[in-house]
């Protein structure tokens, strides 16, 4: 049976470039910002976008996780329909949002017996998800079922890497990430953390560089080492900064196997938490023997 909904949430990037927004669902996430919230999904203008990016620069935004009834509305719509229920989730070591999807679906599993709704926890964020929910369309047009596909994900999903880099430490002073003194220091010293989401789902800092460009090699150099060479697509999202992307984007082109690189605005639920002008990139690495 191939009748089910694929859907996922605002803190995963999906670039409309690489996989068809007819394909999938998008359940919104809100972020707050001097009093006023920012919906984040699939329909979210690009004005509203703009405004986002623009007024973070001074202030300090917040994320809020997907309720229990939000979860059961949306999954109950589509069992409604006659159809099951993929949902892909924001990464659990970073948000409770997979567990109160878990929640929703022992509930809705109780008044709709027979019926499945398979939640699975990707362990990412940003353009990570779009790996993922691009392989859940193609098995879906495959034929599998979805038990089948659930399987085949789980196994892909250890493949898929996020990592990025940060250039605002002011952000993270201002949101309480980092404190003051370490902040004027990084500050003075052009220090650029380099982002990396490991394998529980936590988004890490893997190391530091002095300054954009040696923190954008740094990326590069990952994709040299670690990059499948039979899967050579990378998705690039950005934080308000297009021309960082595009330079790493041509760098990638020319020093890596890489032969599909997409860009896109990095979604404001994760630049809610590491700040205007960061870079997130995601690539599928080799497997492990």
């Amino acid at each position: 049976m191939t009748n089910y909904e694929i859907i996922t949430d605002g803190a995963l990037n999906v670039n409309p470039s690489f996989v068809d927004p007819s394909d999938f669902r998008m359940i919104p996430m809100v972020v707050s910002m001097d009093d006023e919230d920012f919906l984040i999904g699939e329909d979210t203008p690009s004005d509203v976008i703009s405004a986002f990016y623009r007024d973070i620069r001074d202030s300090v935004a917040t994320t809020s996780q997907i309720s229990l009834s939000i979860y059961e509305a949306y999954f109950q719509r589509f069992l409604n329909e006659g159809r099951d229920v993929l949902y892909l989730s924001l990464s659990g070591g970073i948000s409770a949002t997979y567990t109160q999807a878990l929640l929703a679906k022992k509930s809705l599993l109780n008044q709709y017996p027979g019926r499945s709704v398979v939640c699975i926890d990707t362990k990412n964020c940003g353009p990570a998800g779009a790996f993922l929910v691009k392989r859940a369309v193609s098995n879906r047009a495959r034929g599998l079922s979805l038990q089948e596909n659930e399987q085949d994900l789980l196994n892909y999903l250890e493949r898929v890497v996020f990592t990025g880099l940060i250039t605002n430490l002011d952000h993270l002073r201002r949101s309480g990430r980092a404190s003051g003194g370490m902040a004027l220091l990084g500050s003075a010293l052009n220090i650029k953390p380099i982002l990396l989401m490991n394998d529980d789902g936590d988004l890490i800092v893997s190391d530091k560089a002095r300054g954009t460009k040696q923190a954008a090699k740094r990326l590069v150099q990952t994709l040299q080492g670690s990059m499948d060479p039979d899967e050579t697509t990378v998705l690039l999202s950005h934080g308000d900064d297009e021309k960082l992307a595009l330079t790493v984007k041509e760098t990638i082109l020319e020093k890596t196997p890489a032969t599909d690189v997409y860009v896109d605005v990095l979604t404001p639920v994760v630049s809610a938490h590491i700040g205007q002008g960061a870079l997130g990139m995601s690539f599928i690495q080799k497997i492990a023997h």
